[in-house]
């Protein structure tokens, strides 16, 4: 089964502060800058609407206000706290990690922890949102790693020669193991450099 994460460096005093603000013009912002988005999520979310789930800006707007007013429909939630973090931080690149297999996501945290670095994508998979939020049944799924461990774990990643990284009999693992590693690293450096975190979305 494949799977996909999306990562965004983003300060997550501002995603808390902003959790609870009430903040009309922020949610007018990203409603605005994240049209198209706002529309696709609720194309693809037409059924859950029909039962009951609320259209993204509203779930939004209800992030916003601290008030989650559908948790039964937590998903939507996560959702539109992606679309905040979005619109305060900066979405980095998964290209390699954007889509992955259970066995590549294994591969990869064998080789970190091998090399003693404490990050797996098995916890990029996780549930650790920056806000409080109740978890979904199933995905997606939302995790953190704060500033002061994403500059912990950008020295002992940038302790890795990837380039000659090869651990598997297979061209392509390694090309995956090597690629995944080096994208993660470009997550928690780009925290590290702009004194932010790293929020991460899982989905199938």
């Amino acid at each position: 089964m494949g799977y996909g994460i999306t990562a965004y460096v983003v300060d997550g005093e501002a995603v808390r502060r902003a959790f609870g603000s009430r903040d009309e013009a922020l949610v007018v912002r990203v409603a605005t800058g994240f049209r198209d988005e706002i529309a696709d999520l609720d194309d693809g979310l037409t059924d859950e609407i029909g039962s009951g789930a609320p259209r993204m800006e509203r779930a939004l707007e209800e992030l916003i206000a601290g008030n989650i007013g559908s948790p039964e429909h937590a998903y939507a939630y996560v959702y539109a706290l992606e679309l905040l973090c979005r619109a305060l931080g900066e979405r980095m690149s998964n290209e390699v990690l954007g889509r992955f297999s259970t066995e590549g996501a294994r591969r990869v945290d064998e080789v970190l922890a091998e090399k003693g670095v404490l990050l797996t994508v098995s916890e990029l998979t996780g549930w650790a949102p920056p806000i409080a939020l109740p978890p979904p049944e199933g995905l997606p799924g939302c995790t953190t790693v704060d500033h002061e461990r994403s500059v912990q774990l950008a020295l002992l990643l940038e302790s890795i020669d990837v380039d000659a990284l090869r651990v598997d009999v297979d061209d392509d693992m390694n090309e995956f193991i090597r690629d995944a590693i080096g994208e993660m690293l470009e997550w928690v450096t780009g925290a590290r450099d702009l004194a932010c975190g790293v929020v991460v979305c899982f989905y199938h």
